[in-house]
């Protein structure tokens, strides 16, 4: 791919919010969908082979799902320690701050 053809796909997202317009590409650029997380690899030649699904998925797993659900405890904790701290003062309630 020529750097030239890449400037109009980067100018294309940032102006139309569709790297496929107003050019056509050699490949249909997919929207993106959170089951199937389509990507087009760039590379020197674009072709339907560019059109990939799921980068890295297993690397995004623990960002997708295991940082919220370990920010949901952290949150449910300090809920919890706000609660119980008019009853137990503030300092014996400091479990959530030590969390790592």
């Amino acid at each position: 791919m020529s750097s030239k053809l890449l400037m109009v796909i980067m100018r294309s997202i940032l102006v139309f919010r569709d790297p496929n317009l107003p050019v056509e590409l050699p490949v249909t650029w997919l929207s993106y969908s959170s089951t199937t997380l389509p990507y087009m690899e760039i590379s020197r030649h674009l072709s339907q082979e560019s059109l990939k699904q799921g980068y890295r998925s297993k690397y995004a797993q623990f960002w997708r799902e295991i940082v919220p659900q370990v920010l949901n405890m952290y949150n449910a904790c300090k809920t919890a320690g706000d609660s119980l701290s008019k009853y137990f003062g503030r300092e014996q309630v400091e479990y959530c701050d030590r969390m790592p």
